[in-house]
């Protein structure tokens, strides 16, 4: 990693799940040994002003919301929540938010959303 006081080696232990468990997209979890190389004030600003990711949305079928929320629970090994329009599942820094797909709309208006998984993401029209 370049660094202002040249290269140095990013040291990081990384978790990934198995896809088969996440058919909506690939997780991983990474702890940094070497934070201070990866979080440099130079790519810690956004030219939106985003300071961070406050949780992922995941808009899954009626049927389907039930094991959606037990599963990342376990993963998470976090409580399940009703907040809203749909779930919420916080653990650390982690959360996800569930919603059932015809209350989707109302969490992100203007925007194309299709029930999990939906790889690639719809395009925008």
């Amino acid at each position: 990693m370049s660094t202002p006081q040249g290269r140095r080696t990013v040291r990081a232990d990384s978790v990934r799940v198995d896809a088969a468990h996440t058919p909506e997209g690939a997780l991983q979890a990474t702890q940094h040994h070497t934070p201070q190389y990866v979080h440099q004030p130079r790519y810690l600003d956004h030219p939106n002003g985003a300071v961070g990711l406050h949780s992922v949305l995941l808009v899954v079928p009626d049927g389907e919301v039930d094991a959606h929320e037990e599963r990342y629970a376990r993963m998470l090994d976090a409580d399940v929540w009703i907040d809203g329009p749909g779930a919420c599942c916080r653990s650390g820094t982690a959360a996800w938010r569930s919603s059932r797909l015809p209350r989707s709309a109302s969490c992100c208006p203007g925007t194309p959303l299709r029930p999990c998984p939906s790889w690639p993401p719809t395009p925008s029209p």
